[in-house]
């Protein structure tokens, strides 16, 4: 009876799920943007047809980022380093490339872990979601042959809390699996 009862525990029991590790994207440091470059910049791109920053406006930013916890080593993507910035989907998408695949890489390389390992990818954005998605970047770019594929589409989770929501379903996911494959977590905050 001790035995059954044991041997029942165990099959019905839930599977720990584990972060074996994680990646953050780091810049490159030609994308720093002192302070006075981003106000130099606000001054003199206009924002709306024709309407440029105003000294109030400009007294107000300055003001935020004094007390934001933004530093002088904050960068911004290339796109936005020119007058007028790039504003169109194909710096934007760019930006996204770099950002992910970048990350992507760093994880992979430092865990030694394949693509192909890879069963289950949640990918989690909050405001750009392309067509295609970047689900589909993903798996096209690094040939994974998912169990399963989530897809997080703009807006759906935002801010400090995306991360966990977005951890929390891929563990769910993983313990719901018949395998015993490695998930991908992909989370980009605008």
């Amino acid at each position: 009876m001790a035995a059954a009862a044991a041997t029942l525990y165990e099959m019905l029991r839930p599977r720990s799920v584990y972060l074996v590790d994680y990646a953050c994207f780091c810049t490159r440091t030609n994308c720093r943007v002192p302070f006075a470059t981003f106000l130099e910049h606000a001054k003199l791109v206009t924002f709306v047809e024709g309407a440029s920053i105003d000294e109030r406006s400009v007294r107000f930013v300055t003001r935020l980022l004094e007390r934001s916890g933004l530093g002088e080593e904050t960068c911004l993507p290339p796109a936005h380093h020119y007058i007028p910035p790039y504003r169109n989907m194909e710096a934007s998408r760019v930006e996204v490339e770099l950002v992910i695949f970048s990350a992507i890489d760093d994880l992979l390389a430092k865990t030694s872990i394949s693509p192909a390992a890879i069963d289950i990818l949640v990918v989690n954005c909050s405001l750009f979601a392309p067509i295609p998605s970047f689900t589909d970047m993903i798996i096209h770019r690094r040939e994974i042959d998912l169990l399963e594929i989530w897809r997080r589409k703009s807006g759906v989770l935002q801010c400090c809390s995306a991360a966990l929501h977005t951890f929390l379903l891929t563990a769910e996911s993983r313990r719901a699996a018949d395998s015993d494959g490695a998930a991908g977590l992909v989370c980009r905050f605008n």
